[in-house]
């Protein structure tokens, strides 16, 4: 048991540090616009809600934002605040979507309403703390459609990555200990 314990917090830990990476790296990728990003690290996140659960996605959540804006030095800034908000938020969702409808709703499923609450939450952030323009709700549209592509792509990516992880050695038996 307590190796079991031991080779979970050594999964969580690689993963977590793969989801800083990447969340890391994608801001260096050119986009349409700045505040725009693919959330590929959200593919790390969701295989992890559903190899290990809510409690382990949550901790890969926050260190990765954490420790992303820490290394980007954007910590405490607006964007850093717009990430927390929306990435609690869509992971709290993405465990709860992926414990009550994953007989029916595939990883992707799951995937796209996770982006849908990150888009959601961080537009009305920004209207309550940074904008205050009912205005920045006319660009709804265009970020939810961002967020469908964004998401079935982040989906897709997750339903891989659960599927190869699943097939590593005593994997099956550390998602018990969630």
């Amino acid at each position: 048991m307590m190796i079991d314990r031991l080779r979970y917090k050594v999964y969580l830990s690689l993963l977590t540090s793969l989801a800083i990476v990447v969340h890391t790296m994608e801001s260096s990728f050119p986009t349409p616009f700045p505040w725009l990003r693919f959330g590929l690290s959200n593919i790390i996140t969701l295989a992890v809600i559903v190899l290990f659960g809510l409690k382990a996605g949550m901790t890969v959540t926050l260190l990765k934002i954490t420790i992303g804006t820490l290394l980007m030095g954007t910590f405490l800034t607006p964007s850093f605040f717009l990430a927390f908000s929306g990435g609690i938020a869509s992971t709290l969702v993405l465990a709860l979507a992926h414990s009550i409808f994953s007989p029916w709703l595939s990883v992707v499923g799951i995937s796209i309403l996770g982006a849908y609450t990150h888009t959601l939450v961080q537009v009305l952030v920004a209207y309550f703390i940074l904008i205050k323009h009912f205005q920045v709700f006319l660009l709804l549209p265009f970020f939810l459609t961002f967020s469908l592509i964004t998401g079935f792509i982040s989906g897709l990516g997750a339903n891989y990555l659960v599927k190869y992880l699943r097939e590593v050695p005593n994997i099956k038996t550390l998602s018990e200990l969630k």
